[in-house]
């Protein structure tokens, strides 16, 4: 007969966000938290989803410790470039993150783009610790086009970029040390 060991730590709760809209490029984020959500599917502590505008992130933000965000963005680079940005929301981080976000339009397609969300979630005190953005360069999003084939090619490859880096977070965290 074997004892039951209760050894489970649940590692920091963490939000995956797909940003999108039906407008062209701007679907690749909802494509990338589609597949995070299947290989998500037995992590209580992973939430992921689709979002139409970054205001929606403060319905979803209390008792998050890190955010996981994917959205087309506007640069220069061309389609398909992934750029990655990580801030400590808690520490001055978030005042050197915020402007690159805006120079790159994360979020900025939407009605109101993620550095005001961040300002106003720091206002009401549910901002989380940890915001890791991925932007992929897009170029067209024209309303009801379908993505472009150089963002459709990358969605498989953001994701599994995106899930490395989660389990990463998670291995790493002290929290997350579960010797069954």
């Amino acid at each position: 007969m074997s004892a039951h060991r209760d050894h489970h730590i649940a590692r920091p709760r963490l939000l995956c966000v797909g940003l999108g809209s039906s407008h062209g490029d701007d679907q690749l984020g909802w494509a990338v938290a589609d597949v995070l959500r299947e290989w998500a599917a037995d992590h209580d502590d992973i939430d992921v989803r689709h979002a139409g505008t970054p205001i929606d992130l403060l319905h979803w933000l209390e008792g998050v410790d890190d955010v996981y965000l994917c959205d087309a963005i506007s640069s220069q680079e061309p389609p398909g470039t992934m750029h990655r940005y990580e801030s400590d929301l808690t520490a001055d981080d978030r005042s050197k993150i915020l402007p690159e976000l805006q120079r790159l339009r994360v979020g900025g397609t939407h009605q109101i783009g993620l550095p005001a969300v961040l300002d106003l979630a720091a206002t009401l005190g549910c901002l989380p610790q940890r915001l890791i953005v991925y932007g992929v360069t897009g170029r067209d999003f024209s309303p009801g086009q379908s993505p472009s084939a150089p963002l459709q090619a990358v969605v498989p490859e953001v994701a599994l970029t995106m899930w490395k880096d989660i389990n990463a977070r998670a291995v790493a965290s002290p929290l997350a040390a579960d010797s069954g």
